[in-house]
């Protein structure tokens, strides 16, 4: 217990790494929350600490329309299964495990993190960044204004 309270894993994404937020997001490896990386396996106390970490992420930025579309899809899938099992239409399970696919496609395209965008968050800034040292706060909210200038 008191290995989780020490100073040695994130607990927000003021100190957390951009580089570890997207290796836990890619990877869903929990060990990089571990301010020296340590290898281990998720349970409810990780998850707890990525659970809330990721809540204060969606607060801060939001989620995308990625994430709209795999939740609509998963949606439309649940909806299949339902006349499937509930209404004895089996023939919709077929249109269940498309919509599930979809789901994996559209979640497997966007949630995997922009090789450049490190780089390009740098020319935005006029100098190297390193994503090993900028929290995910300041990292994210430099996108989101790199953003704003794109539509200006």
């Amino acid at each position: 217990m008191a290995f989780y309270k020490q100073n040695i894993i994130y607990k927000s994404i003021y100190d957390l790494p951009a580089w570890n937020f997207d290796q836990i997001n890619t990877k869903h490896d929990f060990s990089y929350l571990f301010k020296k990386y340590k290898k281990v396996a998720p349970n409810k106390r990780i998850l707890k600490i990525w659970d809330n970490i990721y809540d204060e992420f969606i607060e801060a930025f939001g989620v995308s329309e990625y994430f709209v579309q795999y939740i609509n899809c998963l949606i439309e899938a649940l909806k299949f299964y339902k006349k499937a099992y509930i209404d004895n239409e089996r023939h919709n399970v077929n249109f269940a495990i498309l919509k599930e696919q979809e789901a994996r496609d559209i979640y497997d395209m966007n949630n995997k993190t922009d090789k450049n965008i490190y780089a390009r968050v740098s020319v935005f800034l006029g100098k190297p960044i390193n994503p090993k040292q900028i929290s995910t706060f300041e990292f994210y909210s430099l996108i989101n204004l790199m953003k704003e200038n794109a539509s200006k």
